[in-house]
């Protein structure tokens, strides 16, 4: 199995501004940042979910449900959510990633 592994520089801190716009996203949004599946640990607010997601590129475990469906927060109502919490930055940013969970 060819494994791909990301490696992310620590990320320069995010702006308070970042932040705020980051809560206000409703749960069913990508929250970018905060599911592992996103491209980097910015926002990259000026990417599209569908440019910055990386879920249909990255290989899963065997095993994994609808390893070939896209998420609906980057392709729209495609009825399967594949949020990751990246839980360690979002605490960082006080940001609370279970909010995310809601659309699952």
């Amino acid at each position: 199995m060819n494994r791909h592994i990301r490696v992310f520089r620590c990320g320069e801190g995010q702006s308070p501004a970042d932040i705020e716009r980051a809560k206000a996203l409703s749960s069913a949004d990508c929250p970018r940042r905060y599911c592992w599946w996103w491209r980097t640990l910015n926002f990259d607010w000026e990417v599209s979910p569908a440019e910055g997601c990386t879920f249909m590129k990255s290989s899963k475990p065997e095993g994994w449900k609808f390893p070939d469906t896209p998420c609906c927060r980057a392709v729209g109502e495609m009825g399967v959510d594949h949020y990751e919490p990246r839980e360690p930055h979002a605490e960082d940013d006080g940001v609370d990633w279970r909010y995310f969970l809601g659309a699952q």
